[in-house]
Formats: structure tokens, sequence, C-alpha cells
């Protein structure tokens, strides 16, 4: 998930915290024992849902938010706020049923007009969506609304107060699955701006009710439609550097916070500590994207692989980032439909001399600098110091890593004004349309390379028709392999979360897909 701008992931780095130990909450009548406390890596992109882009940021949206379907533990689609839906046919036609009885968390009733108006404010241009366009542009009408040319998306509609008609614009096995991702979460009809927490209005289990910029508080919806949530209140706090957040966990002062890959053997030696530390895998890829948009010399495809060819992904996972990553060959992870296990590229110096000596920099002479973007206040950059090592090395070329704040870099990429970006593509539901169609596709909003390939669209075009699994992998697996000939990208890592998890919490899902909803969490 989207996710980043691609979406970014706490494990390689990229993404954004503002540190802070104390908190105005201390010695609050908030009750320890009803209170999770929870410390993340950075203070989130968004409130909207609609431009959140970050998989940290998601995890703390799902707790206000909902759409028409969630997840399960197997990353399968199950009903949210929708409680059945009828398919035509032909596969292009949804009929949802609404659950009954469901109230936003001011008070008004969830109908469908909400579910209209939502979809519609997501792909307007004023609301300045990243995302949107691809989650939802299987919808009839979506590009003419995200393209300004309407203001309304002809494909949905309110057949009554509880019932939504979607019509798609052909078949498309994956549209279940991407409306649980954030950016379709359904809001009020009369949403506008949301940059405070009380304009935070969702139908889910907490509501916010304070954000400074070192902490957040949510509190318990009491009235929320599934049943009141075990918790009363979530406390996050905003602390970037990994050895505060040990440290907090060690005191007891945080019930759950992420570690970064360098710190885990030594909490799994820690006696203290490693009966807490809880490794979930994710569906995630770390990649190092090219592109040539202001650094012209990327557009040479020999460039790209011989910067490519230097790369020691093996060592990178084992040794710099301690075991905890696994070394990736390609885009789709393990346990997505789609993921074959191909044999790891190995580094050929020679190879990648030769290379750039063909494309006009024999022993790197003439190569302007270049520098690995990345995400600024994280430790993780260790992957990225280690490429940059093997360029100068083994190319005699200039190469540095530069660190980045968040919103800039978010802002950059978008832009496409990122030369280099060392990131991470986070998975938002099991299907292999959520990694090359999103990365590699030449009108995706995520595909940071600026990549244009036509072969690879029409495979992409093709598996995205298909409705079979078998032939929708097998067009996603030939776009894929066409795509990395090119290098736009490289693959580096699938990834995996590690966590402190104090024993007193009760119920908190570990998935491929981040912890979900927090309602069934206890604290004893």
């Amino acid at each position: 998930m989207p996710r980043t701008w691609p979406l970014t992931f706490a494990l390689v780095g990229i993404l954004t915290g503002i540190s802070g130990c104390g908190s105005r909450y201390a010695g609050s009548s908030l009750s320890s024992s009803e209170t999770l406390n929870w410390a993340i890596p950075f203070e989130f992109t968004s409130l909207d849902p609609a431009q959140a882009t970050d998989g940290r940021s998601f995890d703390v949206l799902r707790q206000v938010y909902e759409g028409l379907v969630g997840f399960d533990r197997m990353g399968n689609a199950t009903p949210g706020l929708a409680s059945k839906w009828e398919v035509s046919s032909d596969k292009t036609q949804y009929l949802f049923h609404l659950s009954p009885g469901i109230k936003f968390s001011n008070g008004r009733p969830f109908e469908a007009a909400d579910v209209v108006a939502t979809f519609d404010r997501a792909c307007r241009p004023t609301t300045r969506s990243p995302l949107a366009g691809d989650y939802l542009g299987d919808i009839a009408g979506v590009k003419e609304v995200v393209s300004g040319k309407s203001r309304h998306i002809v494909g949905i509609e309110a057949v009554d107060a509880h019932t939504v008609r979607v019509k798609l614009q052909g078949p498309r096995p994956s549209f279940l699955s991407k409306l649980a991702f954030p950016v379709c979460a359904i809001l009020p009809r009369d949403t506008g701006e949301i940059i405070s927490p009380a304009q935070m209005i969702g139908t889910g289990p907490f509501v916010p009710a304070m954000r400074s910029g070192t902490e957040m508080l949510l509190r318990r919806n009491d009235a929320y439609w599934r049943g009141r949530p075990s918790l009363a209140a979530l406390h996050i706090r905003f602390v970037a550097d990994p050895g505060t957040r040990i440290n907090l966990f060690r005191s007891g002062a945080i019930d759950l916070t992420s570690v970064t890959p360098p710190d885990v053997p030594g909490i799994q030696k820690d006696a203290g500590l490693k009966a807490s530390l809880v490794t979930t895998s994710r569906a995630d890829v770390a990649y190092l994207q090219f592109n040539p948009t202001n650094f012209p010399v990327l557009g040479d495809k020999r460039v790209r692989q011989a910067l490519a060819l230097c790369i020691d992904r093996d060592r990178l996972a084992k040794v710099i980032l301690g075991g905890l990553p696994k070394p990736a060959a390609s885009l789709i992870p393990p346990g997505v439909p789609g993921h074959t296990d191909i044999a790891l590229p190995r580094p050929d110096f020679v190879h990648a001399r030769q290379l750039l000596a063909d494309a006009g920099f024999p022993d790197g002479r003439g190569f302007p600098p270049i520098s690995i973007v990345y995400q600024d206040a994280q430790r993780e950059n260790a992957g990225a110091e280690a490429i940059v090592t093997a360029w100068r090395r083994e190319l005699h070329i200039e190469a540095n890593t530069q660190p980045m704040p968040a919103s800039a870099l978010i802002a950059a990429n978008q832009a496409h004004r990122l030369p280099c970006f060392y990131t991470a593509w986070v998975g938002d539901y099991p299907d292999p349309d959520d990694f090359p169609s999103m990365l590699l596709r030449s009108t995706s909003a995520s595909n940071g390379s600026s990549y244009r390939n036509n072969s690879v669209d029409a495979k992409l075009d093709a598996a995205n028709l298909a409705v079979d699994t078998k032939t929708r992998t097998r067009f996603y697996g030939e776009a894929e392999a066409i795509a990395l000939v090119d290098d736009p990208l490289v693959p580096l890592l699938y990834l995996s979360d590690a966590e402190l998890v104090s024993s007193r919490l009760q119920a908190l899902q570990f998935t491929a897909f981040g912890h979900g909803s927090f309602y069934q969490v206890s604290k004893k």
C-alpha cells in the first residue's frame, strides 16, 4: 500500500520521525491499563486518508476510518461498511448493501450518499490525492474526475440510502481488494479539508482527541458499530531515534514500537527484551529507483545496468541489515500470487565497468556526481551507504547519500525530481496488481522512475483484464521480466516488521499487511 511516495516503510529508512520522550499526558486521568502506548518513528504525513502515502500513517488512519470492505488475516476481502455485495455475471457491476445502523463519530448516520461523495472528493484535483486515480481508477468515469473534466464519477450511484451501485470499465479481479485501502475510506458527505484532529470524522473504533508535534491521542468510540472497543485510548508518540524507542519500551513507558534491522541482533541477545521481540514477514519490497528526468545519463540502460550490477543484495540483507530482510530478485514478494523464485542477481563488477565504459565513461571518467536520496532522521541508511560505497570503489565515480525530510521527499518524487531514490513499496492487498501495475505502468502516479515501455503497459493491461489467476500471473510475470532488463528500478529486499510488543497486549494481529484495526485489542 501504495503506500510512501512510493509507500515508505520504517525498516529501510524512509519514514520520518520527530523525537520526543516527554508527554503532556503523563500522569493524566487515562488509565494505563486501558491505554495502549505506541511509539512510531515519524509524525505521519497526513490526517486525510485520501492524501496519506506511508504505511505507518495507514496503521493509524485505520483506527479512525473504514472502507466498504476490509481484510482478514490472510489478506482476503471481508465485509466492512458493506455487509454484502453482489457481482454481475460479466464482473463489471457491484451492488453493495451497507451495514445498517452505522454512525459517524459525530453522530450522523452513514448512508450511500457518503460513499458517492467520498469517492468524488478523493478523485477531484482539489483534494490533491496522489493515489485515488490508481486505486479507484477501475470505476467508470474516474479518469474524467481526476483530470478535472467532471466533478462526479458516472460509474457510482446511490440506489437508495443503504445501497450503492458501482460500474467498472471492465472486469477487474483486484477491485474489491483495492477498496480496503485507506484512500477508499468513507467520510461524511460534507467533508472538506482535513488538517486537524477535530476534522477527522470516521466510523472507526477510535476518535482523535489531540495532536501535537510529538504525539497524538485517540479516544475510544463508545458508539462503535461493531461493539465497544476494549481499549479506552491509543496514545501515539512520534519518536524518530530507534535507541530512544527501545529505552522507552524497556522502561515500560510504551507497549508497542518498531525496531530497525540493525538493532534486531542485539535485542535477540538481550535477556530483558528478547521475549518481547516479534518479527512478521510483510508483503513489502525495498528497491532502488532510477529517474533520468533531471539526470540524463540514467536514460542510458547501460548506465542503469552498471549501477545495478554493483549491488550485492545478499550482503545487504545478511550483513548490512542484520539478516531480518531477505534479498529480492523481483518486485512481487513471497506470499503474493505471482511471486516466483528466480535466481538472485549476483554482483559483476567487471561487466559493470565495461557497461559504463561502453556508455562513454571509461573508469568512471566524466560521470557526473550521483546521490542516493533517502528519508532522513533514520539510522537504516546503512543500505544506501553500502551501495554508494560499492559504486565509488568499483566504478570510480563520485557517489554519495542524501537525506531528505519526508514532506520534501514525497513532493520531489511526485514531481519526478529524484534521480536515485532508496525506498520501499508497502503491500496493500494480496494481488500482483499492487506491485508491477503500480510501479511500472507508465500512467501510474506511483511510477516515480518515469519508466515508459509500451510492451510492459500492454502486458499489464492484459493482466488486469484477465479473469483467471493463471493467466493474470503469467502476464504480470512477463511484464516484470521485460522491466527488470531495463532496470528502471532494482528490487533489493523483501521486508519484515520487527517490533517490541508488551506481553500485556492481547489480540493484536500481525499480518503481511499490517496490524489492521485495534478495536479488539485489550491490555491486561
